[in-house]
């Protein structure tokens, strides 16, 4: 698994040119994502409306929303609460995928805004800019993280621009 890019610079100059074809909807739901993750690991668990606006930033489609509001407000305490609290790397994103429409994209968002750091999303079209396949698994995921992390740390670039380079790579 290898990153498409050789430099910050080109990391940066494709996050940009994401930016500028996202939606202002999009766009705002992003700030939002961004002012509220952190305060959810604060107090160490997603609440439902938060949970309900990933969905909303992720797919634009309805129905997802749909499925996820089908979770009440005290399982997805739990759920992201038990998910926050492990070390086991496998486990936290298996745990979030116990809610009703939360896959392997779905889970991995909530630990991209929740860790900015640590997580990419686990998307297809960030698949398809590293040549992957979209057979989600527990060692892709982890392959995925890794190389992710290496990359941000050996370049100095943020998980957050990297993802944003990465999807808009894939969409090319």
């Amino acid at each position: 698994m290898k990153i498409p890019f050789a430099s910050k610079e080109e990391v940066i100059q494709l996050a940009r040119e994401y930016d500028n074809e996202q939606k202002p909807k999009n766009t705002e739901l992003e700030s939002y994502l961004v002012e509220k993750m952190p305060k959810a690991v604060t107090r160490k668990f997603v609440e439902k409306e938060e949970l309900i606006n990933i969905a909303k930033w992720k797919w634009s489609g309805g129905r997802t929303w749909q499925l996820v509001d089908k979770n009440s407000a005290e399982d997805i305490k739990d759920f992201t609460k038990a998910s926050f609290a492990t070390h086991n790397e496998n486990l936290r994103i298996q745990i979030l995928r116990g809610l009703h429409g939360v896959n392997w994209p779905m889970a991995s968002v909530i630990l991209h805004f929740a860790f900015p750091e640590k997580y990419p999303i686990f998307d297809v079209r960030a698949m398809n800019s590293i040549g992957s396949d979209t057979k989600y698994s527990n060692e892709l995921w982890a392959e995925y993280c890794k190389t992710c992390q290496e990359f941000c740390q050996k370049h100095n670039v943020e998980m957050r621009d990297l993802d944003r380079a990465l999807w808009k790579s894939g969409k090319q």
